[in-house]
């Protein structure tokens, strides 16, 4: 027997899907609000959200695993179909005793690197034999998303066995010309590096949506090393940020070692960033790098100040900084200046 509870949860995702809403945000003392094209908006004819109504509605979709979960860690992260039509990534968290629950509208189409207009350049990344291209971005920059893509583009182009690592699994992929295996952390295997434990002649194309230690980077490292292409996701505003931000997992001790292996594996990397456009909508802005003599020498001494340095002077390679990207965007109409100028990191120097 449906509760209250579930009957307008089930509503406010058929709204949320009807309205082709990013995200619906569920936070007490709080009315419903929806996240479309980057802008909220409450749904003022909706109840204000109670505590009540949330615990009702979160007992009404967790298995009884997701509630120990989220009963231990106070969050759980999970997929979620609805209806047989939506698919959600649902985060609950508990903030201050009270719950918050966000559903995450996510595609039904899973589109290639094409598709979302990264340029040629990015998708010749997906032909490497070998190395490991990095995919960075802060949350909700549809890092999951290009990681989809990058599997989906060499999916239609190559036979390839692709093996792709989540938590949760956001889009269901199927084999086309490669074979495509998808493993869920917490389900499928225990944890990241259990996950890792895979025979480098068994996989060509490893996707990790996640480098949460020093192990799993060593471990991802020595996959680079011996003939996988390792495509892995890492929380960053910046390539510089993102090299350093990895290499700082790893004990000082054994940092300059790693760094070395890092710059010789490193393939290239794209920096992401979701902005409003003119119009309506959202557009992708980002930052590209490839690997490059110079920028090889940078993550090899750790000077992660050069590394933007180092984009900036090799338009001529294909590498584009984030700030010169958000430029182009604005002088082609497609993003405001006001609120590129929010985003940018150089003001100055964009003014």
């Amino acid at each position: 027997m449906q509760t209250t509870q579930n009957i307008t949860l089930k509503r406010l995702l058929a709204l949320t899907a009807e309205r082709q809403a990013s995200d619906l945000l569920l936070v007490v003392g709080n009315k419903p609000v929806l996240k479309t094209a980057g802008n909220l908006l409450s749904l003022e004819e909706e109840e204000v959200v109670t505590q009540d109504f949330l615990l009702g509605a979160v007992d009404s979709i967790l298995t009884e695993g997701q509630k120990s979960d989220l009963a231990r860690d106070r969050e759980v992260i999970f997929a979620y179909d609805f209806m047989n039509h939506s698919r959600f990534r649902v985060d609950i968290t508990w903030q201050r005793n009270l719950l918050t629950v966000i559903f995450h509208h996510l595609p039904a189409i899973i589109k290639r690197l094409s598709d979302i207009g990264f340029p040629r350049e990015v998708i010749d990344l997906t032909t490497r034999s070998h190395g490991l291209v990095l995919i960075g971005g802060q949350p909700g920059s549809g890092k999951t998303t290009t990681l989809a893509a990058f599997a989906e583009t060499i999916n239609h182009s190559a036979a390839k066995h692709i093996l792709l690592l989540e938590q949760p699994i956001e889009f269901s992929l199927v084999s086309y010309r490669s074979v495509i295996e998808q493993q869920e952390i917490g389900q499928d295997s225990p944890d990241w590096l259990a996950a890792l434990e895979i025979e480098e002649q068994a996989v060509d194309v490893l996707l990790v949506g996640k480098i949460v230690s020093a192990e799993v980077l060593k471990k991802l490292l020595r996959l680079a090393q011996n003939g996988v292409l390792v495509v892995a996701a890492h929380e960053s505003g910046s390539t510089g940020f993102l090299i350093e931000s990895l290499l700082n997992l790893i004990d000082q001790k054994e940092r300059s070692f790693y760094a070395r292996v890092l710059s010789e594996v490193y393939q290239g990397s794209v920096v992401q960033k979701l902005l409003p456009q003119v119009g309506g909508g959202q557009i992708l802005a980002l930052e590209v790098a490839f690997a490059s003599q110079a920028l090889g020498g940078a993550i090899r001494d750790q000077k992660f100040d050069h590394v933007s340095n180092t984009i900036q002077t090799s338009r001529s390679e294909g590498m584009i900084s984030l700030d010169r990207y958000i430029l182009e965007l604005v002088n082609s109409g497609q993003v405001d200046k006001q609120v590129a100028l929010a985003e940018v990191k150089n003001k100055d120097i964009f003014k």
